[in-house]
């Protein structure tokens, strides 16, 4: 396949697959891509690129034309999900495609498939010669924040987007027809004009609501204390993400290059080191290393050479499930190794990370004298939280409002989903939704705090749950007495603090002494858990008659005896009553519930009390309810 073949192949593909007419200048990107130039060469040698900064060719045209073929070629079944390509594999990836699809339209025409290479590709040429080739827009489109409240004033428009390109008297560049927007603002007194920014799979954030607060503490330790490593951490939905990438609008001006990596996907250091280099080297530099080590040396030198902000999102991803908080997962600790080579030693340079815990090397190597330091993010505050609401159409008083942003712990997320809720099922009334004494917690948010429940150790999930059984802010002491099975103390506060970490538990601010509880969306979410558990559990002893099956029966006080009078009512409430009732919807019929548990309470009285652990008082007060309704 040659360069005509695959550019003619390519404007199609992306046309079939995602409805978008490739422009020619769009086209010169792309041929100059796949003939191996950089930005600033196509700029330099083709007539029509001339007018444009190498600047706008890269953050705009290229960053928009990426996106598409990487659509296309998703949806092709060429790359996975996530998954995107490097420049110089994207001719291979081409033939790929046109391979794959002249073998199924041979097959679905029942053609023979024993075709070469170059007639089938001559058969797709053919077919792609006889369309027209597309035009560039008739019509330049301009920025609205440049348009005048009467329309555009070319001439006013003209120089004032020269002026923000960086060269005066050039043209005003054409945005392609649809309209499609930079995934950040284009701003005027940048230090530095022609820096080169690739900003990945940052999300948009043209709504954008408080954090002034961290937004002045990171743009000082990042831009004033030279931080040579930052990481950004909290739970799900918490606004780490949104966050960073207001602050790199913020203080783009003040680097060189830009460069956006999400690790969602889990991608191995080999892959994201090429994407990283071939960037900085202005893709001078495109083949591959012999070893990791070789990888981030010649990283760390484009770090030395230049000042570049690097982001590297959802790091959470490459860490270990089912263990204390921040190992990585054997198939990437190669990722601690360049985080202690960007934090140890010496650049002009920023690394900055996002998750939702805390990597050991971070613990390791951060400090106030060091530049290498972590924020964790809690929830915004009630003013800018009540901005969101306000957004969403909500105008009640504000100490609905504020009840309302207390119940949720500040969490945008969180907020934008119970506002959705309210609208369908309140008519907007806040009132209504907060007489209901409930929590909602819906499918994305419930998602995101699945993904971090699972992570957890059996230990760290035994202290959520009798967190949420205790219901208020309790000592390690205290834990360490209701936890069943044995467990050190030196244990115990290390899993509390990988929870910390994991931005799923806090410290009491009102006590003196460490005590720790959850924010209400998270203790309604492992409440839930718990109830969901302990019937599986209940169900599997009645269904094989084995007492070995009892679990969280065993191990957990659903009512605790002791408590205080108001808490005991919220352990029945909440845990008690929901169980029976989960219970009586599962099995239909509450005569043969009582039946089966009082099977079930025979046999564990024959048992030893280490044996049975809780089981027997739960049986006994689930009975005792059941009889009272």
């Amino acid at each position: 396949m040659n360069i005509e073949q695959a550019l003619e192949f390519a404007v199609d593909l992306v046309f079939d697959k995602t409805g978008v007419r490739l422009n020619k200048l769009d086209r010169i990107v792309l041929r100059g891509t796949l003939e191996g130039r950089t930005y600033r060469e196509i700029q330099e040698t083709q007539a029509e690129a001339r007018t444009y900064e190498v600047d706008y060719l890269s953050r705009y045209v290229a960053y928009e034309l990426r996106k598409r073929l990487t659509e296309a070629l998703q949806a092709e079944g060429i790359l996975k999900p996530g998954e995107t390509f490097r420049k110089k594999n994207l001719l291979e990836h081409l033939e790929e495609a046109l391979k794959q699809r002249s073998l199924t339209s041979a097959i679905s025409s029942g053609q023979s498939v024993r075709v070469s290479p170059g007639e089938l590709q001559a058969k797709v040429v053919s077919s792609q010669n006889s369309r027209k080739a597309e035009t560039a827009p008739k019509v330049a489109r301009v920025p609205k924040s440049l348009q005048s409240s009467s329309g555009t004033d070319l001439e006013e428009t003209t120089s004032k987007f020269s002026h923000m390109v960086g060269r005066e008297g050039a043209s005003v560049l054409p945005f392609p027809a649809g309209g499609a927007t930079l995934p950040y603002p284009l701003q005027t007194g940048y230090h530095n004009t022609t820096g080169l920014q690739d900003w990945g799979e940052a999300p948009d954030v043209s709504v954008f609501y408080g954090r002034s607060e961290e937004l002045a503490t990171l743009e000082q330790w990042i831009v004033n204390e030279r931080c040579r490593l930052v990481t950004l951490l909290g739970m799900g939905g918490i606004g780490k993400t949104t966050l960073l990438v207001k602050l790199t609008q913020q203080i783009q001006g003040q680097f060189e290059y830009i460069i956006w990596r999400s690790l969602r996907h889990a991608p191995p250091l080999q892959q994201i080191l090429a994407d990283l280099i071939e960037f900085l080297s202005d893709e001078q530099q495109t083949e591959t290393f012999a070893t990791i080590a070789d990888g981030i040396s010649r990283l760390m030198e484009y770090l030395r050479k230049n000042r570049c902000l690097v982001v590297l999102d959802e790091v959470e991803t490459i860490l270990r499930p089912g263990q204390p908080a921040g190992y990585y997962r054997d198939e990437y600790q190669d990722y601690g190794e360049l985080l202690k080579r960007v934090g140890e030693v010496p650049h002009q340079s920023c690394l900055v990370l996002t998750s939702r815990e805390k990597p050991q090397d971070m613990v390791l190597l951060e400090g106030e004298a060091v530049p290498i330091r972590s924020l964790p993010l809690g929830g915004l505050k009630t003013e800018d939280a009540i901005k969101i609401l306000e957004a969403k159409g909500f105008s009640h008083t504000p100490k609905e409002l504020e009840a309302l942003i207390l119940l949720y712990g500040g969490n945008p997320a969180a907020l934008k989903i119970v506002a959705a809720t309210i609208q369908e099922l309140f008519n907007n009334d806040v009132f209504q939704f907060l007489l209901q004494n409930t929590l909602v917690v819906g499918d994305a948010l419930n998602k995101l705090l699945t993904q971090q429940f699972e992570r957890l150790s059996e230990l760290e999930k035994e202290i959520m749950y009798w967190l949420a059984i205790e219901r208020k802010p309790v000592d390690s002491s205290q834990l360490q007495a209701d936890i069943w099975f044995s467990v050190s103390l030196s244990e115990l506060l290390i899993a509390l603090e990988s929870l910390l970490r994991r931005s799923l538990i806090e410290k009491s601010p009102e006590d003196r002494e460490a005590r720790f509880t959850m924010q209400p969306v998270v203790m309604k979410y492992v409440t839930t858990q718990l109830i969901q558990e302990v019937c599986n559990d209940i169900l599997a002893v009645l269904e094989t008659n084995n007492l070995d099956k009892i679990g969280h029966l065993r191990s957990h006080a659903l009512v605790k005896e002791q408590e205080q009078d108001e808490i005991k009512e919220i352990q029945y409430r909440l845990i008690l009553t929901r169980v029976i009732d989960k219970l009586s919807t599962i099995l239909r019929g509450s005569i043969k519930i009582e039946e089966q548990l009082n099977d079930l309470l025979v046999k564990l009285k024959k048992e030893s009390t280490t044996a049975v652990g809780y089981a027997l008082i739960n049986i006994k007060l689930i009975l005792n309810l059941k009889s009272e309704k």
